[in-house]
């Protein structure tokens, strides 16, 4: 008797480790029993089209297609018939469905899938009121807090957008999931996304924090060993991004050895032309102004006004690319002084062309100086200029604009969650009627309706500093009238899982008691399986 028990508790075992290992469903289903994947998705399906235990055959079916790299079916069969499934399946296929992108590549599913889930949490639908919910992993139960589940579908959007390179929404994911429940694998996350950024200082300061286990989860061997490798791997990087990837030092070696001679050396009639600007000199019109610009510039009479002056002239006659590339070129020869004020042409000369990914490297450098004290030179305020007037501009007002600006480019790149933070924060520092605008529209184009029109409608009832402005209060009333006559909000209108095509839907519209279980309705990716139906054991 009791070696009977052994061996029966041995082969109890023997099944567990085995689902376990291979992620397979647990239970004595064909899976377990045959050992027989593609047979058990046979099973698997014949059950779901028999509206047997529809839930966990679906689920479990797409689990086992995953392991047999078969990612595509499993995606459509959940898109397809989860609509046969409870309420209460619907949370857990979702969570499928994401590793499902995940394992296959589809980015832009999986980032879409996860802001849904985030959304119900919001709204207070994904845990039905409750302070946690029962959550599965390995095989186990456990316990799984509202603030837990939401810095984990935050660590994953965040690993999502490292897949896409956008390293700034990531950063900010990633920032937030810390806020609500810290652990180190997020912060050695968190490490990475900056060194993306080459802000190598930032990126020590975290990962050391998981090395001196300051962070959640840091005891944990296998995070610890990472921050360890990202600090090695930083180590052997570049200097910090101001340091080493500056902007503007395109000076090409044959302009760097003549800028090298002394300028008491040269000769004010030949001037030392860029080959893009040598058409100039031959001009008797107008234009002649930028040669004169030019001589000034070599002579080093007054080259700080000469070369930001030319290159506004420049965008006068659309000619920013040769106005940019001289700005990048001689601006060695201008004083710190006038370095600022160059990167404001600049930043105009790529926005009128549309590099838009310069001009934002460009607004994120301005911000560093800011916030490490560069920009003011420890001054509360600075003086600026700006249609031939000058004035004082603080602190707060500069980081608020420039920040503006930047939301406004990631706007241009279709960014709008990167410029919806970065709009916020400015309006969190020194709030405006136009960014208002801006973050309204940011906000519309993220089918983000009721948001939207909350933050317009402040605008027109004049609750925002410059609200008084009718250039603005205008926009804000076209924006709102565009509002009404867009979709309903996007939660209803854009689901993603919808994907039932007419012939499927019409069948499916078909009580399920009056369809024949020996007769199922396949989709058509799945044909093949129905081969295997003379090999199995009814």
């Amino acid at each position: 008797m009791e070696r009977s028990n052994k061996q029966l508790s041995s082969k109890i075992g023997e099944k567990e480790t085995f689902h376990v290992i291979h992620k397979a469903p647990p239970g004595n289903g064909p899976y377990l029993v045959e050992k027989d994947p593609e047979a058990a998705i046979v099973w698997f399906w014949k059950a779901i089209n028999a509206g047997d235990r529809v839930d966990s055959a679906l689920k479990d079916m797409a689990v086992v297609m995953k392991q047999l790299d078969r990612t595509e079916e499993a995606i459509e069969a959940i898109k397809s018939f989860r609509s046969l499934c409870s309420k209460n399946a619907q949370d857990s296929l979702d969570n499928v469905l994401i590793d499902l992108y995940k394992k296959c590549g589809i980015v832009d599913e999986q980032i879409e899938l996860l802001r849904q889930k985030l959304r119900k949490i919001y709204v207070g639908e994904a845990f039905n009121g409750k302070p946690t919910k029962t959550a599965r992993s390995h095989g186990k139960k456990f316990q799984v807090s509202v603030k837990q589940e939401s810095s984990r579908i935050l660590g994953n959007l965040g690993w999502a957008y490292m897949q896409k390179s956008n390293y700034l929404a990531a950063e900010a994911v990633y920032k937030k999931a810390q806020m609500i429940d810290p652990d180190a694998n997020k912060a050695c996350n968190l490490g990475q996304c900056l060194m993306k950024q080459a802000r190598y200082d930032e990126a020590r300061l975290v990962l050391e924090e998981v090395v001196m286990d300051q962070v959640p989860g840091s005891d944990n061997l296998r995070w610890r060993s990472r921050a360890e490798e990202l600090l090695l791997d930083l180590e052997s990087r570049q200097p910090p991004f101001v340091l080493s990837n500056l902007v503007g030092l395109h000076l090409y070696d044959e302009l760097q050895d003549g800028l090298e001679q002394p300028l008491a050396q040269s000769d004010p009639t030949s001037p030392r032309w860029l080959p893009i600007f040598e058409e100039i000199y031959n001009f008797k019109d107008p234009e002649a102004a930028i040669v004169w610009f030019w001589k000034a510039i070599n002579a080093g009479d007054r080259v700080d006004s000469a070369l930001k002056d030319m290159a506004v002239v420049m965008k006068q006659l659309d000619r920013t690319e040769e106005a940019i590339e001289a700005i990048k070129s001689f601006r060695s020869l201008c004083s710190k002084n006038a370095q600022d004020s160059l990167d404001n042409v600049l930043i105009d000369l790529y926005k009128k062309c549309g590099r838009v990914d310069e001009q934002i490297e460009l607004l994120r450098q301005k911000l560093r100086k800011i916030y490490v004290g560069e920009a003011f030179n420890g001054k509360p305020t600075k003086t600026a200029r700006s249609h031939g007037k000058k004035f004082q501009v603080s602190v707060k007002q500069e980081s608020s604009r420039i920040l503006g600006n930047l939301g406004w480019a990631d706007m241009q790149k279709s960014n709008y969650l990167a410029a919806e933070a970065v709009y916020k924060k400015a309006q969190m520092i020194d709030p405006d009627a136009n960014k208002a605008c801006n973050l309204g529209q940011c906000l519309m184009k993220q089918a983000r309706y009721d948001e939207a029109r909350l933050v317009l409608e402040e605008v027109v009832m004049d609750q925002v500093p410059g609200s008084d402005n009718l250039r603005w209060r205008s926009r804000a009333e076209e924006l709102l009238l565009d509002l009404e006559s867009r979709q309903p909000p996007f939660v209803l209108s854009n689901l993603v899982g919808l994907h039932l095509y007419d012939e499927l839907q019409d069948g499916l519209e078909q009580p399920l008691a009056q369809s024949d279980p020996t007769s199922p309705r396949w989709l058509p990716i799945f044909e093949e399986i129905y081969n295997f139906k003379g090999q199995l054991a009814c």
